[in-house]
């Protein structure tokens, strides 16, 4: 019995060993491979059993038609070959049911993997490359949203205010949307050189600048413009790509600067650059204090410290190392205990002054007070850090830790900050004065049991720098009930008892000028509210329908001067306003930043 032939056809690259396939129909078989039309003994071959013959070197003498013939008996089955030797590294192609066999592939394999890799590191950088620009796209467009968000929520609340609408039985920095802003402290931001930083916080950063133009009612500022010299200041602003909430506190605190008026012992507000606000630039114009904070200041000065306690008796000797007050070069003086006393009764009448204007500090620290000229000493931050506490996504995006030694038992517990836990606060303040500025509770971790130590009634200990009646002013501010803490006015009283009355004088006559710009700001606001509420509802209607009639509590300057005839007293503090009784015209009043009020409120 004959089986019909099978044809077969194969490719094999020249030099390369090549299997021709042949294989028994059952156990037993014959095998035998024979070359059809040619008879060539040059070629070599090995019967591989189960797979077929083996040719280890491809030539040319190879190709050609092969039969590979089996025998058993009466059954003969012949298989039919084609083979094909090719020179080029062309791609194979199986033809019929065949299977090729290829071997010794490892260089064409290497290339293969050479231009795999190629190509994958291609499409990566592709990836990457497309990955940065939708990423910077998306940075673009999220800040130009921002810029929009900003532009258009905070200048109706920072130009317009709603000052009508204050409640006086709530504290200022609570209501800070509601207070209008004042445009004489405009500042023009090319006559602004900013230098240096000064600080770097959780909230912003602080650099120092020289000022090349007249700030609104700042001390002195009239001889500056006399002989035309720079007025060194700080300018406050935010850190860049700031959170909204944190350019929204500084807005805030801006506008609290402006509405509580001018003290001795606070950071004053000098002037503002508002008009990039929509590009997040916000620049708060303060009065520059060159010694820095006072936490920093005890630190550098620890080694010339001049005790005047004497421990024996438990009582202060300012006898030792005195200075001269009003010719005090401090930062060539060494620090004495009078100073500390000094310092703490400064910052007791700064907290009082500003809990009279119902302004809540929540972060007071002696960190947060600055050392000017003369040993003066100047609170601020002061409403920042709780307009920031109040943002709760503030409280979870921040790296930077609470002040949790430095708050009241009912801050830590219920986020609660008012003239009470400022008191707390001063008396830790007090504590890093007299011990020079240590940490408060040290090797005390603050961990979740800290506020549960406080409760049961731990506090801290007396500091080395302080004498019994010093210590008790302390230890009455860290009462557990907030209502029998001192208020800032008893403990300016019972620290005014400690120092000698020419230091006191000193510093109640430094402060002077700065309450009689007080009393002619407040003259100036009473008289706006007086013409403001004069006005007709017929001319409120027209000014909408104009555009203008959002009943700012303030005018800049150029439209006072437009407006009004103003006509100095003779104590050089208030003025006479002339009222157009047109029904047409607005009412018109006095604005406290013409060049006359200047001048003169700068002579003080």
């Amino acid at each position: 019995m004959i089986v019909p032939l099978q044809k077969k056809t194969m490719k094999v690259y020249t030099g390369h060993k090549f299997v021709i396939p042949c294989r028994p129909t059952r156990p037993g078989v014959n095998l035998k491979l024979e070359r059809k039309l040619i008879t060539d003994t040059r070629i070599v071959y090995e019967l591989i059993p189960g797979e077929g013959f083996l040719i280890l070197n491809a030539t040319n003498h190879h190709s050609g038609t092969w039969v590979c013939k089996s025998e058993c008996q009466n059954v003969e089955a012949d298989e039919q070959i084609t083979i094909e030797i090719i020179k080029k590294m062309e791609p194979l192609r199986s033809e019929g049911n065949i299977k090729m066999i290829i071997s010794d592939q490892h260089e064409s394999e290497s290339k293969m993997r050479t231009i795999l890799v190629a190509t994958l590191s291609l499409i990566g950088s592709l990836a990457a490359a497309f990955a940065i620009v939708i990423f910077v796209g998306f940075n673009l467009i999220k800040k130009e949203r921002r810029a929009r968000s900003l532009k258009a929520q905070n200048m109706s609340l920072l130009f317009i205010g709603a000052a009508e609408n204050i409640d006086v039985n709530v504290a200022l920095d609570q209501q800070a949307d509601l207070l209008p802003y004042n445009p004489n402290y405009e500042f023009p931001r090319e006559r602004l050189k900013l230098g240096r930083p000064l600080g770097c916080g959780a909230f912003g950063r602080v650099v120092r600048a020289e000022a090349s133009a007249p700030l609104y009612c700042a001390i002195d500022d009239s001889r500056r413009q006399k002989t035309k010299e720079t007025t060194t200041v700080a300018v406050k602003m935010v850190k860049q790509g700031a959170e909204l909430s944190q350019v929204k506190a500084l807005i805030s605190e801006l506008k609290i600067l402006m509405h509580i008026g001018k003290h001795l012992n606070v950071v004053n507000l000098l002037g503002a650059c508002t008009t990039n606000l929509s590009n997040e630039e916000l620049l708060v114009i303060v009065e520059y204090c060159r010694y820095g904070n006072l936490r920093s200041h005890l630190l550098k000065q620890r080694e010339i410290f001049v005790d005047q306690v004497d421990h024996l008796k438990d009582t202060l000797d300012f006898t030792i190392g005195v200075k001269d007050y009003h010719q005090l070069e401090y930062n060539a003086k060494e620090i004495t205990t009078r100073d500390l006393v000094c310092w703490s009764y400064q910052v007791a009448r700064g907290m009082q002054y500003l809990a009279s204007r119902r302004i809540v500090h929540a972060d007071l620290a002696a960190r947060n007070i600055l050392l000017a000229e003369h040993n003066v000493v100047k609170i601020c931050d002061f409403g920042l850090a709780r307009n920031l506490y109040s943002y709760a996504n503030y409280l979870k995006k921040s790296d930077e830790p609470l002040p949790i030694k430095w708050m009241a038992i009912e801050s830590i517990r219920d986020r609660i900050f008012s003239t009470e836990t400022d008191v707390w606060s001063f008396g830790v303040v007090m504590w890093e004065f007299f011990t020079l500025a240590m940490t408060p509770y040290p090797g005390i971790p603050k961990d979740e049991f800290f506020m549960q130590r406080l409760i049961k009634g731990h506090r801290l200990e007396k500091p080395q720098y302080a004498t019994s009646e010093i210590y008790n002013i302390m230890k009455k501010c860290w009462d557990k009930n907030s209502s029998r803490r001192p208020n800032f006015s008893e403990l300016e009283n019972d620290i005014d008892k400690i120092l000698e009355d020419n230091v006191k004088q000193f510093y109640l006559d430094l402060n002077n000028p700065y309450i009689k710009l007080n009393s002619i700001q407040k003259e100036y606001e009473n008289l706006m509210r007086t013409v403001l509420t004069q006005e007709s509802q017929a001319t409120a209607s027209n000014l909408t329908e104009s555009g203008d009639g959002h009943k700012s509590l303030y005018f800049s300057q150029d439209e006072v001067k437009k407006m009004l005839h103003l006509e100095k007293a003779r104590d050089g503090v208030l003025f006479e306003v002339e009222m157009h009784s047109s029904k047409n015209d607005r009412p018109l009043a006095l604005a406290l930043a013409s060049q006359e009020s200047r001048t003169s409120v700068s002579d003080l």
